[in-house]
């Protein structure tokens, strides 16, 4: 039949083992409620099964599901917790089998964190399963108004949330590992270049490509992670943010009379675990560099004789840009390049980071040998000023690509 426990200011469930023990609620409906205690208590471990249609948890200040004390515990079933300012679930010293704990859905509002996992061990990992479709449909729960980082995990093997809603939380959303990682090399040096910055583990790696500003005196690793969430780092740097957020990494730039605005543009990617990160990040890195590359088969007809000698397209060389990094706001962007002899169909063209065509500055022209200069105001094909950022610029004819790279600033 159906199982319901309302004991408002006691533990609806204590399970104290100096062995393990397990509890199965195999009613239709299971209802759990308390008010100021622990609706489910687990001391020095226990399994726990919710196998009926419905299995609810409420507690208000007291906490969903609290196991402390050590040994291991195993939750199974759709069990569905809510909580108002009392922590959701609770995992604190004690070891997560191998089975793992899995609920439906959990929830809170107001609590000082909706879900702390705390040196759950390597065996087995939390789940929050929702309803299953794996849609962002709110049904595995919704954690808001949280007086500190909505989920903390530290020390534990591995955490799975489907379809939940995390808003307001007074820190972080989710505060992943808040200790210090020793042997972080700060001071690696960074030159003005397109770089990338890499976060690896067990999920995968999280992969960010940015250009590095020609900026201030020097250029290097920014990292922030120390337990306390605030103060100052190894290499003598403070968090950017709220110094609340761990795992903070970038680029620190050194320098005296750096003023005005300046963009970052980057792209960041999330990739599966790789067996060498860092010669797939170059990879990406280099192929960002080259946005577009394009090889043309074409069949053609030789002649017999050529009336003109001075339409043969001949060799052509790209100069550097001026200036660069380039404000158009004050001034237009040379380009230049010379021809070792008369050109038709030269096209001088403007790219982005992902290789979209912005501009063009000459279009199927043809050129007398020599030099030359055109000029670019900073705006795309429609007129419009284009963002800050990095930008290719390439000369292109019958015979070649030539293609170099320009900032803009503003």
């Amino acid at each position: 039949g159906n199982v319901t426990l309302n004991l408002g200011a006691n533990v609806a469930v204590d399970v104290v083992a100096s062995s393990p023990h397990t509890v199965t609620f195999a009613g239709g409906i299971t209802d759990i409620d308390t008010t100021t205690a622990n609706a489910i208590n687990v001391t020095s471990g226990g399994t726990l099964a919710f196998t009926g249609t419905t299995s609810t948890i409420n507690a208000t200040s007291g906490r969903g599901f609290n196991a402390t004390g050590g040994g291991t515990t195993v939750v199974t079933g759709s069990g569905q917790i809510t909580t108002t300012t009392g922590r959701g679930v609770n995992i604190d010293g004690t070891t997560i089998g191998a089975t793992g704990v899995t609920f439906r859905s959990v929830s809170s509002n107001g609590a000082s964190n909706g879900i702390v996992l705390n040196n759950t061990g390597t065996a087995g990992g939390f789940t929050v399963t929702g309803d299953g479709s794996g849609n962002a449909n709110g049904s595995g729960g919704t954690i808001q108004n949280t007086t500190g980082a909505a989920i903390v995990a530290n020390a534990t093997h591995s955490f799975s949330l489907q379809s939940m809603n995390i808003t307001n939380p007074a820190t972080d959303g989710i505060d992943i590992d808040g200790a210090s990682d020793a042997g972080v090399n700060t001071s690696i040096p960074v030159t003005p270049d397109i770089a990338f910055l890499t976060a690896n583990g067990d999920p995968g790696m999280l992969l960010n490509i940015f250009e590095v500003p020609k900026l201030g005196n020097s250029q290097q690793l920014y990292y922030h992670d120390n337990g306390s969430g605030s103060g100052t780092t190894a290499d003598g740097t403070k968090d950017t943010g709220d110094k609340s957020s761990y795992g903070d990494f970038g680029i620190q730039i050194n320098g005296d009379k750096i003023s005005g605005q300046v963009s970052l543009d980057f792209l960041t990617y999330f990739l599966e675990k790789q067996d060498d990160p860092v010669a797939a990040s170059n990879q990406i890195r280099d192929n960002s560099s080259t946005p577009l590359t394009v090889t043309a088969v074409y069949e053609v007809d030789t002649p017999s004789s050529i009336a003109d000698g001075s339409q043969l397209p001949g060799q052509f060389i790209l100069h550097d840009a001026h200036p660069n990094p380039f404000l158009p706001s004050s001034e237009a962007m040379t380009i230049s390049f010379e021809l070792a002899n008369p050109a038709n169909n030269l096209s001088v063209t403007i790219y982005n980071l992902l290789g979209q065509e912005v501009a063009r500055i000459a279009e199927g022209q043809r050129f007398q040998a020599g030099a030359h200069t055109l000029r670019w105001n900073g705006r795309n094909q429609f007129g419009t000023p284009v963002p800050a950022g990095v930008y290719f610029y390439a000369l292109e004819g019958r015979t070649g690509r030539q293609v170099k790279k320009v900032l803009i600033v503003r």
